[in-house]
């Protein structure tokens, strides 16, 4: 146990006073406009957040952070005067001893509160400190290990929205390293149809220049797809591993035969963005209309409440 169990002990402390003394009502109408506030917030930050940064120009970082909250406090604002009126109504129905229950959703809403507290302590960029201290706590670890499916990363500005770093051609970004922060235990499936559709967009963007369109390889992408879902899997966005494998060395170890070779990765809200930014930078640029390159593997991996992962691994005949 550390300061923060007992920061949360006292707040529970008093959340479960609180409770006992005001009754039943005010807490149960608070604990359901709350949990449905949220509920709202977290569905509705990523969609707008992203809208207010690609065409108002907001930073994604603080576009994110500010439509939760304006989204938490609209929300709340609506549902607690109608779910008060209902609740009242309600409590003049109970038994007595029933009313004086209050204790039970104080508890609960402070339950809630605490553990998005602790996931947004655990999620903050830059805040290794913050991080140890929460996993240092009896009751924090747990309340974070239980907000594991919120994305609070995404929230707090670990992944910028629409952002995409790095080329695949070498040059002086072919080694560069970023460190991401993901939940453990993410849902992680491939997106097929993202990646047939990145594979159409590249063959327009190739048709246009007068290249032949490249085909779908699957050895290429069982390559790409895993290299995607390992991004997700270490906490990390770069061509070289953790353990300093490159690009050329997963083609090998998959056993693709190649002269030439190269990558491109993204991370990104959904195709058309990722594949606008790739096209956008010169150096991804340069491997999408590379006339060497007559195969591509697309490999796309998602993770509910998350931006999508690309990895695009290109090859000659080999």
């Amino acid at each position: 146990m550390n300061f923060l169990d007992g920061v949360l002990l006292a707040a529970f402390a008093l959340a479960v006073w609180d409770g006992a003394r005001r009754g039943l009502a005010p807490y149960l109408a608070e604990f359901a406009a709350f949990v449905l506030s949220l509920a709202v917030a977290f569905a509705v930050f990523g969609p707008v957040a992203i809208f207010a940064t690609h065409f108002l120009g907001v930073p994604a970082s603080a576009a994110a952070v500010g439509v939760f909250l304006l989204a938490l406090a609209l929300a709340h604002g609506l549902a607690w005067p109608a779910l008060h009126r209902w609740t009242r109504a309600l409590e003049g129905h109970l038994p007595r001893r029933l009313a004086r229950l209050g204790f039970v959703p104080a508890l609960a809403t402070a339950l809630v509160a605490g553990t998005v507290l602790v996931a947004a302590l655990a999620a903050l960029p830059g805040q290794s400190q913050m991080r140890t201290l929460v996993a240092g706590s009896a009751l924090g670890s747990r309340l974070a290990k239980a907000a594991a499916p919120l994305p609070m990363s995404t929230l707090l500005g670990h992944q910028q929205m629409g952002q995409v770093i790095l080329s695949g051609r070498s040059g002086e970004d072919e080694d560069a390293f970023y460190r991401l922060t993901f939940p453990a235990g993410l849902t992680l499936s491939a997106d097929s149809a993202a990646e047939n559709r990145m594979l159409a967009q590249i063959n327009v963007v190739r048709q246009r220049n007068g290249l032949r369109p490249l085909v779908m390889d699957k050895q290429l992408r069982e390559v790409a797809r895993g290299h995607s879902r390992d991004m997700y899997q270490r906490d990390y966005f770069s061509h070289v591993t953790p353990d300093g494998m490159t690009a050329f060395d997963r083609l090998q170890a998959a056993g693709v035969h190649f002269l030439a070779a190269g990558e491109n990765i993204a991370f990104a809200p959904e195709v058309d963005s990722a594949e606008e930014s790739l096209l956008a930078s010169p150096e991804h640029r340069a491997n999408i209309l590379a006339p060497d390159y007559v195969r591509v593997g697309i490999g796309v991996i998602q993770a509910p409440g998350y931006e999508e992962m690309f990895t695009q691994e290109f090859a000659d005949t080999g």
